[in-house]
């Protein structure tokens, strides 16, 4: 269904326009000015608005060149009052035109203000529990990633399938020429680690000598197999260059 086009805005012209907006600066009796926000920032203040508000809050039916016009043109009749900074500017309904309050409606409008703060904090908590949702929404995936993940979540049951097969007819995995080949590789590499474990232990003895049987055995177990391999490296090596730099010395005397 193609969008529902807004009602044009009718453009308010000559007098009706001035009498709308003095209607307004009367009824909200807010100051409004030119570039007025950024200075009146500066110095704390949070009440003042620009000018151009004017026009977007009685819902553009005076164009907001024509709100500057008829703002400065007000001021120079004295339907509203003027005030300067520097190069700027402001304006807000005569003060002593507007209807004063009585305590009663004071603490009715107060009474109000505080009604509308807690639905603000009412809409802003429903605000953010909707913008979890819509986050959570979006990082689900759409129906492109899901058939996508389907297809290779399919071809991954059927990897798995066709690896369960054999164990469910029973069949072998291996046959014997491959377990006779692994027993080979098993015992090839047993022998490398037997060795291996054989120039260890002497090289850990050598760096250890100074320990007791449970101490060095201790200080493995808390270094870990390769640290104290490092380790007992290093002392070799340690020793065997103090030998050489000793007979280099002895040969220099």
């Amino acid at each position: 269904m193609a969008p529902k086009k807004e009602d044009k805005v009718v453009q308010l012209k000559g007098k009706e326009a001035e009498d709308r907006i003095l209607q307004y600066m009367k009824e909200c009796n807010r100051p409004y000015g030119a570039g007025i926000v950024a200075i009146l920032h500066v110095l704390g203040e949070s009440n003042w608005h620009p000018a151009a508000d004017v026009s977007a809050n009685i819902r553009n039916v005076v164009s907001k060149p024509a709100t500057q016009k008829i703002l400065a043109t007000l001021a120079e009749r004295g339907a509203i009052t003027q005030k300067v900074y520097g190069k700027t500017c402001y304006y807000v309904a005569n003060q002593s035109e507007c209807e004063e309050m009585s305590p009663v409606q004071l603490d009715a409008l107060e009474t109000r203000c505080n009604i509308f703060s807690d639905k603000i904090k009412e809409v802003a908590a429903h605000q953010r529990i909707l913008n979890a949702d819509l986050a959570r929404i979006r990082s689900t995936p759409d129906d492109t990633q899901l058939g996508s993940d389907i297809v290779a979540m399919q071809a991954e049951v059927e990897q798995l399938e066709a690896a369960l097969t054999p164990l469910r007819v029973g069949s072998a995995l291996l046959s014997d020429e491959q377990v006779r080949e692994l027993d080979r590789e098993w015992l090839r590499w047993r022998s490398e680690w037997v060795d291996r474990k054989k120039v260890f232990s002497v090289a850990w003895g050598t760096a250890t000598d100074s320990l007791s049987a449970s101490e060095s055995a201790e200080l493995v177990e808390e270094l870990g197999q390769f640290e104290a391999c490092t380790l007992a490296l290093l002392h070799l090596l340690t020793k065997a260059l103090d030998g050489v730099f000793g007979r280099h010395r002895a040969r220099l005397r």
